[in-house]
């Protein structure tokens, strides 16, 4: 295979990541109901509060957008590459022999988008320890993920690194 195989859906993954952070919608919604009930001052407030929260909302869009789009990976026969990150870059080679976990996630508006993420999971020592402390903790923190991928591309993806997985690990003995 080769550089991104599959593609990235960038526009669709950075408005899942903010509807999954946030209930924006329904925040708006109460602000502009609660506006319309109270007095001047207190309108004045609730409309401030709005205008904040728009643009909080407007800085995640935009990080997101930067931070997908950075995101790039590539598959080879011996390894799995994945680069990405905004201001601090990242690296991450995988070779087929360390990779135990190859899993797809969809959080709800991810399914409501048609999306899904690749998680690769290592044995790393420090992500199993972190969990069994913290259970509220996503348990794939620290794994290498791919978002934004059709459910089909993921499925086809996964396929083809358990496919590697495998070839890299026969023939070698417990």
């Amino acid at each position: 295979m080769t550089d991104n195989p599959y593609p990235i859906y960038i526009g669709r993954q950075a408005f899942s990541e903010i509807a999954n952070a946030k209930n924006g919608i329904s925040i708006i919604v109460l602000a502009i109901v609660l506006s319309s009930k109270v007095s001047f001052n207190a309108s004045f407030i609730i409309l401030s509060f709005l205008g904040f929260f728009i643009f909080f909302l407007l800085v995640v869009l935009v990080y997101n957008l930067l931070y997908l789009n950075a995101i790039s990976y590539s598959i080879t026969n011996a390894e799995f590459n994945l680069k990405g990150g905004i201001i601090a870059r990242f690296e991450k080679i995988l070779p087929y022999s360390k990779i135990q976990h190859t899993i797809i996630t969809r959080s709800f508006m991810q399914r409501i988008m048609g999306l899904s993420t690749v998680v690769v999971q290592t044995a790393s020592p420090e992500v199993v320890s972190n969990y069994s402390r913290n259970r509220n903790q996503d348990p794939f923190a620290g794994s290498p993920r791919i978002p934004g991928l059709d459910l089909e591309d993921a499925k086809k993806l996964r396929s083809y690194i358990i496919t590697q997985v495998l070839k890299s690990k026969s023939g070698r003995g417990i």
